[in-house]
This record gives structure tokens, C-alpha cells and sequence, in this order.
């Protein structure tokens, strides 16, 4: 909206004077010269509002944009988001190291008990959410747009801090999911259970 506005600010400029002078204009109060110059300075003052529009709105957009990575950051320092880290373009990728793993990894099941959890200073989230999801099995979480679907699976995974309720991996107590769902591959390779 406000780029359309900045952009149209010397047509519609342009317009409200032809409606304004045309009695002088017949008259030869208002020449056709002075007309000219005016729309010259008005398309040179219209370049500067829309300049100014276009560099509001983007403002307003980066705004938006680096609230949604602080959101997503959680009690991460905040410069960390503007932290500079080596990215190896050319030298040898970091070796990647997996867990051991042993029979407890091995998902057999998994339980939600009394899982709540609110955001900030709102009602938001989900109350007293309780399921089990058992090896082999499919379960799928369904619900209206804002119902909580995904507030329950970042929940699960750790990556909101649950107000309440326990979670088991194995019948064993998960004390911190955000560091236990860490590795992806212990995750999404011991478990045939497909969350949607």
C-alpha cells in the first residue's frame, strides 16, 4: 500500500492541479509554462517521496523480518544474529559427528503427558495435550488455521519450552527435548512415526 501510493504521488498530483487551475489556465492567470514546470518539480518531488515510501516500506519489512529470527533464536544473545561465522567455500567441509548410538535410540514409543504450553502475555498455545505415538504407527495431528498444530510439534521437539507435562522417549523421561531432538538423524532415522 505504500509503495502504490509513493509511486502514484506525481499522477495524482498531476490530476488534483489540472482540477485546480483550470479556470485560471483559461483565464491566463496560470500559462502553460508555469503548468510545465510544475509537473517537471512535481515528477522530481514525486522520485523523492517515492524513494522515501519505498525505503519506509522496506524498513517495516526488516522489521518484521528480524523479529521473526529473534522469535526463532529463543533466549539466544541478541547479537548472535549478527554474529560473523567461517563459512568453508573452499577449504575442507568440518567433519560431522553422529552419535553413538545404542538400543534406547531406537524408538519404540513415544508420549506427550499433559503438555502445555502459552506464549508470552497471551492465551495462545495448547492446553493439557496428551498422545502416543508408537513405532510403525501414523498419527495425524489435524485442526483449524491457529489451532496449535505446529505450537504442539515445536513443543515436542524442544523448540518451545513446554509450561508443563512430560515427555518420554522409551517410557524415559526426556528432560530437555531441545538438545535430546538435536540430531536430525537420531530423530528421523530411529522412528518410523510421520508427523503431519
Amino acid at each position: 500500500m505504500l509503495g502504490s501510493i509513493y509511486r502514484n504521488t506525481s499522477t495524482l498530483g498531476t490530476g488534483v492541479i489540472l482540477v485546480l487551475v483550470g479556470q485560471s489556465m483559461r483565464t491566463g492567470n496560470f500559462t502553460l509554462g508555469d503548468f510545465s514546470l510544475f509537473v517537471y518539480l512535481l515528477n522530481s518531488m514525486g522520485d523523492l517521496t517515492t524513494f522515501a515510501g519505498m525505503l519506509w516500506a522496506r524498513y517495516k519489512q526488516l522489521d518484521v523480518s528480524v523479529k521473526r529470527m529473534y522469535h526463532l533464536m529463543e533466549n539466544a544473545p541478541l547479537n548472535a544474529l549478527v554474529e560473523h561465522s567461517k563459512i568453508n567455500l573452499m577449504d575442507e567441509l568440518p567433519a560431522v559427528h553422529y552419535p553413538d548410538k545404542n538400543a534406547s535410540h531406537r524408538l519404540e514409543e513415544l508420549v506427550a503427558d499433559h503438555l502445555t504450553f502459552h506464549y508470552p502475555d497471551s492465551s495462545n498455545g495448547i492446553d493439557d495435550i496428551s498422545l502416543k505415538v508408537k513405532r510403525g504407527s501414523l498419527t495425524v495431528i489435524t485442526g483449524r488455521i491457529g489451532s496449535g498444530k505446529t505450537t504442539l510439534l515445536r513443543t515436542i521437539l524442544g523448540l518451545l519450552p513446554a509450561d508443563s507435562g512430560t515427555l518420554k522417549w522409551n517410557d524415559e523421561v526426556i528432560k530437555d527435548a531441545g538438545n535430546f531432538f538435536y540430531s536430525a538423524t537420531l530423530f528421523l532415522h530411529s522412528t518410523s512415526a510421520t508427523f503431519v
